[in-house]
């Protein structure tokens, strides 16, 4: 289901000239999948463990 409301929101945001991050991406299938829909940016325990300051 949410990735119907993705597939809508990625025109969406071309037309209005944003950009979408995807927060949470934990798996490199998720990421593959969000990479071919067409997301450019997102964070989460994928691309790294938080850290202290």
């Amino acid at each position: 289901m949410i990735w119907l409301l993705l597939e809508s929101l990625i025109p969406f945001s071309k037309k209005i000239n944003t950009i979408i991050i995807a927060e949470g991406v934990e798996t490199k299938d998720e990421f593959e999948v969000l990479k071919e829909m067409g997301i450019e940016y997102g964070q989460g325990f994928f691309f790294g463990k938080p850290s202290d300051l």
